[in-house]
């Protein structure tokens, strides 16, 4: 009778469970994961959890509903579900309400440009026919980003956004403009504004983008009108002039002075028989520019000297006043500023101190009033090349060239815009010193980065009054009237809050659709000649105090203000943060947000703004279809947000290698963990095998450094921390380590329930760590864990990990750092004895040493060649060895045909003649029929 076993090794050997798949099929299992979400109402879920826990609120700004998201929109939405997701993980309850800007010129212009397609003319439609429309447009549009965001893994009460076009919102803008009127902060003036002369209306500074331009640059000779000796008796009988430089020579027709600085030294200087006046520490560069050959200074004063003296206008018949200001610098120029009140803030400050006529001969358009001689009709920037040719005719041009400087654009269309003089209303910023009162919050706000606050105190230092009112049909409208007899405006707080009821009711097209009659309070009355006719004002609010009365929206839904976190652009600073900063201190004395995070621009991978012209762009539907959402996630997560970042398809692909060896590891840790139920198997830490507790206390200290990433919003460092943790701790030592004690010890043995009771606390932290971030593959691999109790359904409702020193040994990690130094020695000495690339098992590894690292290997011996993954480990003392010495050589014995290690006791037990007595007890203990 035959004691041989039959040879069905394979059923003996614990090979992984495959039903965790492979390829994570993004592209598929998204959207089917996602519908599980909305269909099992997930964010709800996830907020009853948090019932009752600290509220942790982030404020979502608005994008505007026109259009397709993008990849900036895409990487901010990201964010802040990274930032939702990983408070609540916290044990923070973050509800997440998005919101959409759906007021405003790009929506306008959207709707304008259907019309056009339509053959239809704007003209020919009424005012609330446009905002009908306007509405429809911007409703069509937040159903499909809505729809987008979603497919990103954001969760959020998609089904109730915020909208500014919400009744209720519309009249919270138009009661808050009637908080700045009862503090007496709102007026109507004729001062010069950022206008853009293609949409036709005025900007804000938070509406102005500074780019590259080139304008012409001019130096242009004013001829002395008053008598020169009264500025220096050696002037006397001199043919003088005071030489301005511009790079707006269309503004010339507008000149009505010359700002000098009273305490800056001018000189006289004759060249060619003419004398020319220049600040005298500006001379050098005049001369140059000029090509004075031999400047003769004559004489010499103060500014101060200027002061009311006059020059002839030099091609129109009017006096040009000297003025002394504070504006005029020595950065560039000739220190005689061209000044004209109805094109410039400088201007226009000056020129009211002199009583100076704020003159601006400029229409709507961007054309010179017929009124003006030789340029009337003509638009501006066209009109500069014939100013300058008069200038060459009069012989009074001294230098023209190009210069290029950064230049005002309108951040809508992208054009220039020009400084040009309206009625408009404005909020001061000096009524109820909220400049004062802005730069001391601003200094109590945490920024991310760091310069955010002084970017932005440097905004509010200079920051002249708000222009909120625009030319323009889809907004909130300025609740204003004027009176038909004496034109007299009448704007109030009960007018305001009169209409703001309205406004709740029927919406902000209750002014359009409305008789005036029936928007004015009862006994109304003009209040300088007390008629009762009034005509409405047309203009509409500035939509940035459209958004930035978002945080009452959010009050009323439950926020406490400030909250938590504002995170947006970096555009966002001169815009969102600006006006919400403003309006908040207004009403609540308070600033809207606690902390304030921004973001940098996604560029293509030279680092060039993307373009569709320039076919560069890379659009998060179509990668999301290529890829998946969780590859967009992750890549989102491995940048430095705080900068701009490039993206590209080679970018992406390095992301999905990374995705793959998360997935790898997500893989290996479930296939072992078939067989483990953590209520039953598990192995305590203190009686785990000594490298499975190595494994855990590593994974503790993961814990401890991602949590503190994500405290601190350092997604990057959170990603880092994972892919690192993956790749070394786990791919390229435990893992690689564990593999013959997981295939090749029974099932229930104590070496493999210590080993999957650690895999098991590993992946679990590593999947919950990850969740934030790979929002779609960690749920899925949650779906595959083994679970303990009454575990949550989704890791989103589950809760970080807390570190737990309890499964930390501080000297054991020290030990095992120790251990894979050696441990890299012996692989490099492997590969150079031809046992790398798989084939370690043939070799056998003798180490020489002496003293305590001898004493230290020794204790080791036993494990050494499972940590080495080679045959058999020898550790060999040698008095003579100056630093360890590693001697490779072919294992002696034979192959073990179920573990493949080479010994000298295969066959020993002839029940099982390929096998070493290791395996063979393994089998028996573990599968003792066979």
């Amino acid at each position: 009778m035959s004691t041989q076993a039959p040879s069905d090794l394979k059923s003996t050997v614990n090979l992984p469970d495959n039903s965790f798949p492979q390829k994570g099929n993004l592209v598929q299992a998204e959207p089917a994961r996602l519908q599980k979400w909305l269909s099992n109402n997930l964010y709800q879920q996830i907020r009853n959890a948090r019932a009752g826990k600290t509220i942790y609120n982030l404020h979502d700004g608005p994008p505007y509903a026109n259009g397709k998201i993008h990849m900036g929109t895409a990487l901010n939405k990201i964010l802040k579900d990274f930032v939702v997701k990983s408070r609540s993980m916290m044990g923070y309850d973050t509800p997440y309400i998005p919101g959409y800007d759906c007021h405003g010129l790009p929506i306008e212009k959207k709707v304008e440009e259907e019309l056009e397609k339509a053959k239809l003319k704007k003209q020919d439609l009424s005012a609330l026919e446009i905002r009908k429309r306007c509405r429809a447009f911007a409703e069509r549009h937040i159903a499909d980003m809505n729809n987008d965001f979603s497919r990103l893994g954001v969760l959020g009460e998609w089904e109730n956004p915020y909208q500014t076009m919400n009744y209720q919102y519309e009249a919270d803008t138009l009661r808050a403009l009637g908080n700045f009127i009862r503090q007496g902060s709102v007026y109507r003036g004729f001062k010069p504004v950022h206008w853009c002369i293609n949409c036709q209306t005025a900007l804000a500074e938070a509406e102005v983008t500074r780019k590259k331009h080139i304008s012409p640059s001019v130096y242009v000779k004013f001829p002395l009108k008053s008598d020169p000796s009264q500025i220096d008796a050696q002037l006397a009988g001199k043919k003088v002039s005071v030489i301005i430089w511009t790079t707006t020579p269309w503004t010339l027709p507008a000149n009505l002075g010359i700002s000098f600085s009273a305490s800056f030294d001018y000189s006289a200087v004759e060249v060619d028989g003419e004398v020319y006046i220049v600040a005298s520490d500006m001379l050098k560069v005049v001369s140059e520019k000029i090509a004075w050959q031999d400047p003769k200074v004559i004489a010499q004063f103060k500014g101060a000297k200027l002061d009311r003296l006059s020059a002839q206008h030099p091609f129109i018949n009017r006096e040009s006043l000297f003025m002394l200001g504070d504006h005029v610098t020595l950065e560039a120029g000739t220190g005689c500023v061209h000044t004209a009140p109805g094109h410039g803030h400088d201007d226009y400050i000056i020129g009211k101190q002199y009583g100076l006529e704020v003159y601006c001969p400029v229409d709507s358009r961007g054309k010179f009033k017929s009124e003006v001689e030789r340029f009337g009709e003509k638009q501006v920037f066209a009109a500069n090349k014939e100013i300058i040719e008069l200038l060459k005719e009069l012989n009074i041009l001294l230098k023209h060239e190009d210069y290029e400087h950064e230049y005002p654009h309108c951040w809508r269309c992208s054009k220039p815009v020009i400084f040009r003089a309206t009625p408009q209303w404005f909020i001061s910023m000096d009524k109820t010193d909220l400049r004062g009162r802005a730069l001391k919050a601003i200094r109590e706000i945490k920024w991310k980065p760091t310069w955010g606050d002084e970017r932005m105190h440097n905004m509010f230092a200079d920051r002249i009054d708000w222009c909120i009112s625009r030319q323009r049909t889809w907004g909130v409208p300025i609740a204003a009237l004027y009176c038909k007899d004496c034109d007299t405006e009448l704007i109030s707080a009960d007018l305001i809050d009169h209409v703001a009821d309205i406004f709740e009711k029927e919406s902000a097209d209750a002014w359009y659709a409305r008789p005036v009659e029936e928007l004015v309070p009862q006994g109304t009355k003009c209040s300088k000649c007390e008629s009762t006719n009034f005509r409405k004002e047309m203009d509409i609010m500035d939509v940035w105090l459209d958004s930035g009365v978002s945080w009452m929206t959010m009050e009323r839904r439950g926020y406490q203000v400030p909250v938590d976190l504002y995170l947006e652009g970096s555009d966002q600073y001169r815009g969102w943060f600006n006006s919400s900063l403003v309006c908040c201190l207004e009403m609540k004395g308070v600033s809207p947000y606690k902390t304030c995070i921004t973001h940098g621009y996604v560029l293509d991978k030279e680092k060039e703004k993307m373009s569709k012209s320039v076919g560069n762009v890379m659009e998060p539907g179509k990668i999301m279809q290529q890829h998946g959402a969780d590859i967009l996630r992750l890549w989102a997560s491995s940048i430095d947000y705080t900068e701009d970042m490039s993206i590209s398809d080679e970018i992406l692909k390095r992301v999905s290698e990374s995705y793959r060896k998360i997935r790898n590891i997500a893989k290996y840790a479930l296939g072992n963990l078939a067989g483990f139920s953590p209520t039953t198997d598990t192995v305590a830490f203190k009686d785990m095998m000594e490298i499975d507790r190595w494994a855990v206390s590593v994974s503790q200290e993961l814990i401890k450094k991602v949590r503190k990433a994500y405290e601190e919003y350092e997604f990057h460092v959170a990603y880092r921390e994972i892919l690192g943790f993956c790749s070394l701790e786990l791919s390229s030592l435990y893992f690689d380590i564990l593999k013959d004690r997981l295939y090749t010890y029974p099932p229930k043995s104590f070496e493999r329930r210590s080993a999957q009771s650690a895999i098991y606390i590993i992946i679990k932290t590593l999947t919950l760590l990850s969740a934030p971030l790979t929002a779609f593959t960690a749920d899925e691999i949650w779906d595959f864990l083994p679970k303990e109790g009454d575990e949550a359904s989704s890791v989103h409702i589950a809760e970080f990990p807390s570190y737990n020193s309890s499964l930390v040994e501080a000297d054991l990690l020290t030990r095992w750092e120790r251990l894979f130094a050696v441990r890299d020695r012996v692989k490099k000495a492997l590969e150079e004895g031809g046992f790398g690339g798989g084939s370690s098992l043939k070799a056998k590894v003798s180490l020489y040493t002496k003293g305590e690292e001898l004493e230290f290997l020794q204790g080791y011996q036993s494990q050494l060649h499972f940590i080495f993954i080679t045959s058999q480990t020898e550790v060999i003392a040698d008095e003579s060895a100056t630093e360890l010495k590693v001697k490779v050589e072919a294992a002696s014995g034979q192959k073990c045909e179920r573990c493949w290690h080479f010994t000298d006791n295969t066959a020993a037990n002839p029940r099982y003649p390929t096998v070493c007595s290791r395996c063979a007890n393994n089998i028996i203990a573990g599968w003792p029929n066979q």
